[in-house]
């Protein structure tokens, strides 16, 4: 799957989708269909609060973002001063890896982490 050899390879929804449907015998269109209703159960369940757990995957779940007051910054090269604006508390979505994908992904890459 990455033949890439020191390059990060994203691995996009139609890529997704046929080695799915590969690994499955099932039909792309039918696959394609399952990850779309996937996606959009997966952000309302984080939407409304919920954490979703892939097993041997990892979850995913809403960060707290603090609000932070207008301030001012200084550049440490140039001496400048920026005025930083206020910016009000949201959530972003995080992703914490199982146990078992970090255990998984170290043995597997052991010495060179661009191989897997």
């Amino acid at each position: 799957m990455g033949d890439n050899k020191n390059t990060w390879t994203l691995l996009k929804k139609p890529d997704l989708m046929r080695l799915v449907a590969h690994e499955t015998e099932i039909k792309q269109e039918e696959v394609m269909k399952v990850i779309c209703g996937y996606e959009k159960v997966v952000k309302e369940a984080l939407m409304q609060g919920y954490a979703v757990n892939i097993s041997g995957v990892g979850q995913l779940r809403h960060a707290f973002c603090k609000e932070r007051p207008e301030h001012e910054w200084r550049n440490g090269f140039t001496q400048e001063k920026i005025i930083i604006p206020y910016t009000p508390c949201y959530n972003r979505p995080s992703f914490k890896p199982s146990i078992a994908l970090v255990r998984e992904m170290r043995k597997a890459t052991s010495g060179d982490p661009f191989r897997g």
